[in-house]
């Protein structure tokens, strides 16, 4: 395997989802077979157990497999297991000794896959778990592949396959295509320059590092030269001191002597001298160590605060990534959202455009009705006032020959019931069409829903709560529009109906009036 044909991929588990609640946790494989020799080579990872959950969130979720090779056939295999513990062990044959397999998923690195990871750089895919029983999609892992090249020749080489897919072209001839890609493959070049610069900032400050650790290496080292030869004498006095038969044969020979007595005993003051000189460095040492061991531990502190913090920053780097990766699903929220406004305002349109119609039209039937009723009004009040003269003119009796004429005349107002009922049946045709339209915009609105639900590919709970309030203040808003859209119509309806009653009541009255200044067959 070259080097120059070799990269590295990271993987990230962005989401996953199953139909049954358990404690999960996904086992991944990926199997290289390189050609022509036919190696195969494994590499295994698995996340934590995550408990009692249908959408677990794993936080152990980024895997790194390193070199790679183009030309090899690369295969990822995703295994759940659901355990029947809810935490995580470290020993993991013990773990899948308590757990059974939930479902597998298989992706096959094609040169269509690895082509878009070396132009584009990481590649979205949502694997279907498949049950091995009865092959039915019990789940799904949303993940992205990030690709990087291994090393810089690696590196160098991507640098130009990109070059050249804007550039090389000997056939081209138009000078603006030409300018065009030219300022692409400028700004390709800046960037890859700035890249540069910072590669050699980088390795400044690495070779600056390596130069001061080999500084403090020959300080250390001859610093340990040094111990080892005071470890030495220390080692040698304390063998002298510790030889104590030949301090005996010295005691016997010199105490017989008062000489040797005084030789003894300025002997043993200069041993206590000694002594109290090795006490005091003692207690200085120990003086020393405490000090030292309280900075240790406030290394240890620090180095633990290191850690968290690079964690910290992994996790947030994690979450910007992922954020990045979901931009092209809320883009796609956006115009599902946009369409849906377009629709349901177009729909208000309609509705206020028929109500409209439907109110001139009704408008001009009252209209109609109400000059009828006025016309007819003003013809019983001048038959009102003929009967009246009459009346007068004969002394308040009525000849039976100008009964017979009035009776023939046949001058009666009648509820016309047909008309209100078709009134009233028209309110309620109204009322349905409005009930329709509404019953509509809701069928629509679930259709649009579960659509984008299934382009979306089981994204994130909180997306999908966040999605549902505000479709569901949406619809609230849009039945309260229809509730006040009734309402008119009912205080409309309403309006009309006591129009007619005052109408009817009026005619009655003169119908009263003329039966009561009529006479009767026998008095005329």
């Amino acid at each position: 395997m070259g080097s120059v044909s070799e990269m590295d991929l990271k993987l990230v588990i962005l989401s996953s989802s199953f139909r049954a609640n358990g404690n999960y946790f996904l086992m991944l494989q990926l199997d290289e077979l390189t050609f022509p020799d036919k190696l195969k080579k494994s590499i295994k990872y698995r996340t934590e157990v995550f408990a009692n959950s249908t959408t677990p969130k794993f936080t152990r979720n980024v895997f790194n497999f390193d070199n790679l090779s183009f030309g090899s056939r690369i295969t990822l295999k995703v295994g759940c297991f659901m355990s029947k513990i809810d935490e995580d062990l470290r020993d993991t044959a013990k773990l899948l000794a308590h757990s059974g397999l939930y479902g597998t998923a298989v992706m096959t690195f094609t040169q269509r896959v690895i082509t878009m990871l070396r132009e584009e750089g990481k590649f979205g895919q949502d694997l279907p778990l498949v049950d091995s029983g009865n092959n039915k999609e019990i789940g799904r892992v949303s993940i992205v592949i990030q690709f990087s090249p291994h090393n810089f020749e690696t590196r160098v080489e991507e640098d130009v396959k990109k070059v050249e897919r804007i550039y090389y072209d000997l056939f081209e001839e138009d000078e603006d295509v030409i300018a065009e890609k030219l300022g692409k493959v400028v700004q390709l070049s800046d960037k890859k320059q700035r890249e540069l610069e910072d590669t050699q900032k980088r390795l400044d400050f690495i070779r600056a590092a390596v130069k001061s650790v080999q500084q403090e290496l020959a300080l250390l080292r001859r610093q340990r030269d040094e111990l080892d030869t005071k470890n030495t004498e220390l080692r040698a006095a304390i063998e002298k001191f510790g030889d104590i038969k030949e301090l005996h044969i010295q005691i016997d020979l010199l105490k017989n002597s008062a000489q040797g007595v005084e030789i003894l005993r300025e002997k043993y003051a200069k041993l206590l001298g000694k002594l109290e000189l090795e006490r005091a460095v003692y207690n200085d040492l120990s003086e020393q160590y405490f000090e030292i061991e309280e900075r240790v531990k406030h290394k240890k502190q620090l180095e633990g605060e290191i850690q968290a913090m690079k964690k910290a920053a992994d996790e947030q780097k994690f979450h910007l990534t992922r954020c990045d990766d979901m931009m092209p699903a809320i883009a796609g929220m956006k115009e599902t959202l946009a369409s849906q406004e377009s629709i349901i305002r177009n729909l208000q349109n309609m509705v206020q455009e028929n109500l409209k119609k439907r109110d001139k039209f009704k408008q001009k039937e009252i209209d109609i009705h109400l000059n009828r009723y006025k016309h007819e009004r003003s013809v019983l009040a001048e038959k009102h006032k003929q009967l009246k003269i009459i009346l007068d003119q004969n002394g308040g009796s009525l000849p039976y020959d100008l009964y017979q004429k009035y009776m023939a005349e046949n001058v009666t107002v009648e509820e016309d019931k047909e008309e209100i009922a078709r009134l009233q049946e028209k309110g309620d045709m109204l009322l349905r069409e409005m009930q329709q339209l509404t019953e509509e915009l809701d069928d629509m609105t679930l259709r649009d829903e579960m659509d984008r639900r299934a382009e979306m590919n089981m994204s994130d709970p909180t997306v999908w709560r966040e999605e549902r309030l505000n479709y569901l203040s949406r619809i609230e808003h849009q039945e309260s529009k229809a509730a006040v859209l009734e309402r008119q119509i009912a205080v409309s309806t309403s309006e009309n109906a006591r129009t007619i009653a005052d109408l009817k009541q009026k005619l009655l009255q003169l119908d009263s009036c003329l039966l009561y200044t009529s006479p009767s067959p026998r008095d005329s």
